[in-house]
């Protein structure tokens, strides 16, 4: 499997908005509600401050795909812009690692990885954390199992 991970940042803007039918109303979160308008993917970027062009720019299509959101014939300024966040979400080339390593070539520790999920990681992460569990119970039993088959002459200190 490949080793080299890779990097990107994604941006969005979480603002509040009319319901605007046939749409459903904005969900209530921790944030006190929103909707977030749109993202942008930058591979190799570890930038983590919001790009205002970047901004304007997801702002203004925004409205254009959906008139609605401000007054009519306003623009961007009757957004009301609860946040603009930026996540930085690791990519591993080739795909997430979810898998066990390690054992007697490693001293006797297992290793169990879950990560290089990209912008999906939350996604994902239920069904990726039932592998992780899966591969410590099988890591741990394993474990059990060996220091069980060992031959009662390696257990006594030696003279």
């Amino acid at each position: 499997m490949a080793r080299t991970r890779r990097h990107m940042s994604c941006t969005a803007l979480l603002v509040t908005v009319p319901i605007v039918p046939p749409y459903s109303p904005p969900a209530n979160g921790p944030e006190g509600g929103g909707t977030v308008l749109g993202g942008c993917l930058q591979k190799g970027s570890w930038e983590s401050q919001p790009d205002p062009n970047l901004a304007v720019r997801i702002m203004r299509r925004a409205i254009a795909l959906c008139p609605a959101l401000v007054p009519a014939g306003a623009g961007i300024e009757a957004l009301s812009i609860v946040r603009h966040g930026v996540g930085l979400r690791p990519l591993r080339r080739g795909g997430p690692r979810v898998e066990r390593e390690g054992g007697a070539g490693n001293g006797g520790v297992q290793i169990v990885h879950n990560y290089g999920h990209g912008g999906y990681g939350y996604q994902s992460s239920y069904g990726t954390a039932q592998v992780a569990v899966r591969l410590v119970a099988e890591a741990l039993e394993s474990a059990k199992t060996k220091a069980h088959s060992i031959p009662i002459s390696h257990t006594q200190p030696k003279l």
